[in-house]
Parts: structure tokens; sequence; C-alpha cells
């Protein structure tokens, strides 16, 4: 692939909100992961791990427990750090490297939403938080632990809207980016 593929690729991924109920097969699954898997990490730690949810009755919890629109994604992939594998946070230089598993998982979930647009599917990142007031039920309902850190959910399918990226606000702001000029603080030479 050459740059200007990869470059188009990332400037076509967009957060899909509205999703076709149409399942996505396992061999598009299993290529996700293997993305997200391949993402680099701090100290080669590899502490991200994921939760492959297709049931209906727990994207329906999730649609409760964070906002509604997580329920009408056909796939979610629950994201975490597991932190026994983060042998940096138990050294002298924890508060140095404590960013490094927010970063190392959110690296994997960007590689598996470039991936999704990759084979025409949508995709959109839900932020989680351990400081959630839902995040005791999501960690139960999931089976996870105490070293399992709730860092996000990737909702994915296939899109069923229609968005005027020239046009369209979140959060109250434009979604089309300004120009690469008001991205850069100082170019130093």
């Amino acid at each position: 692939m050459n740059s200007q593929k990869l470059l188009d690729i990332i400037e076509k991924r967009r957060s899909i909100r509205k999703f076709k109920q149409t399942a996505i097969s396992f061999i598009d699954v299993r290529d996700l992961i293997i993305a997200g898997i391949h993402a680099p990490s701090g100290s080669n730690s590899q502490c991200y791990r994921f939760v492959i949810i297709t049931n209906k009755d727990d994207r329906n919890f999730l649609g409760q427990a964070k906002i509604p629109i997580v329920a009408n994604a056909p796939l979610i992939i629950l994201a975490v750090a597991d932190l026994r594998e983060c042998k940096y946070l138990n050294t002298a230089r924890v508060k140095i490297f404590n960013k490094l598993p927010y970063q190392d998982v959110a690296i994997a979930m960007q590689n598996m939403c470039l991936m999704a647009t990759t084979k025409g599917i949508g995709s959109c990142i839900i932020h989680l938080s351990e400081e959630w007031k839902t995040a005791k039920q999501i960690k139960e309902r999931f089976h996870l632990k105490d070293y399992h850190e709730l860092m996000g959910l990737i909702l994915f399918g296939y899109s069923d809207e229609k968005i005027n990226y020239d046009k369209a606000v979140h959060a109250g702001k434009p979604i089309k980016r300004k120009t690469i000029h008001d991205y850069i603080l100082a170019w130093r030479e």
C-alpha cells in the first residue's frame, strides 16, 4: 500500500452512530482484532485486551449503562488494559509511565477503526472510565477483574446514515477539519 492510499483511508474514517443490523463476519472481526494487537505498546507490554460483543442483551445493557446509541451497533468491542502486563507501573518511575496503558489501548482501537474502514465497516469509539457510575456493573457483566482497566467501547457496523461532512457538527464544532496550519503549534528547524 502506498502512503497516499493510507492517508485516504485515514481521511475517510468517520464516527458512525447509526448502523444497519447486518452481522459482521467472523473473518472481519478476526481481522479487526489482529489489527488491534499489532499496535505498538510501551515497553512492549501488549496490555490491550478485548471483549467481543454481538449478543443483543449485552448490547442493550451497554446502551443503558453508557448511552443509547451503543445498543444500535451489531458489534461492540470492549477495550481494556490488562495492568498486570504493565510491569513499568511497578517501578520507581510509575509517574512517568502511568499514561502508557491509555496510549497503548488507544492506538490499538485506532488500528481497529482503520481496518474497519478498509472493509466498508463504520466505527465509533466511545470513552469508558473507571470513574463512570456504571463502571462496576460493566466490569461485573463481562467478568472483568480489578486489573482490567476500562478504556472504551468501539461500535462497529455498516453505516445507516448519510452525513454531509462539510456542514455537520458534533458537540457544537464542525466535523470538517481546519487547515493543517491550524493544528501545528510550531515547526522548529
